[in-house]
């Protein structure tokens, strides 16, 4: 249940919040017009298909339609190949870019410590806070210390927006997780 809930929260910001700015990161690499916030482009780029459809499936479940069989095998196996593509797609994109081009800056920091420091600890934070259970405080938080997700770097090309960073951020932040979910256990199991 947990992971649900956090998958939830994180699928809805992601293709909402997160959308948009890589949106409007494609706005200032193109040099296009910047939409206001409140318009219907805005609206169009928020309510983009995907969320549509994640949106849909909570309307299903919580009103407990049944899916005929042939539709939800059909969902599952388009569900089962997107994150296969997109690490197709980022392996693609690093031999575009080349791993000796790789390099780790200021700005790679920065995702760093906000994927792997700041995000876990404003989670332990506020489950602490709210006296969550320690199984809720223990998922949350290895849900928040996990790389970044694999669209950002597929929603960066489809936005025209710095794919090269969004791959790079992807790929290093996978790398480096083999390292930081075993450290966020051990500071799990000696908290909780």
């Amino acid at each position: 249940m947990p992971t649900l809930l956090y998958f939830f929260a994180n699928t809805t910001y992601f293709w909402t919040m997160g959308n948009f700015l890589e949106a409007m990161g494609g706005v200032e690499a193109t040099h296009a017009k910047r939409p206001k916030l409140l318009s219907k482009e805005t609206v169009r780029r928020v309510f983009s298909p995907p969320f549509v459809g994640f949106l849909a499936a909570i309307a299903f479940i919580l009103a407990d339609v049944l899916v005929p069989g042939a539709i939800l095998s059909a969902a599952q196996y388009l569900g089962g190949i997107t994150t296969p593509l997109a690490l197709i797609f980022i392996g693609i994109m690093i031999y575009t870019i080349g791993i000796r081009n790789i390099r780790f800056n200021k700005d790679l920091a920065l995702v760093f410590i906000g994927r792997f420091v700041i995000c876990p600890l404003v989670c332990l934070g506020l489950t602490q806070a709210f006296g969550l259970s320690p199984l809720y405080v223990s998922v949350y938080v290895i849900q928040a210390s996990l790389p970044c997700i694999t669209q950002i770097a597929v929603l960066a090309k489809f936005h025209h927006a710095d794919t090269k960073f969004a791959t790079t951020a992807v790929a290093g932040t996978t790398l480096a997780s083999v390292v930081t979910l075993p450290v966020w256990m051990m500071i799990l199991t000696a908290l909780v």
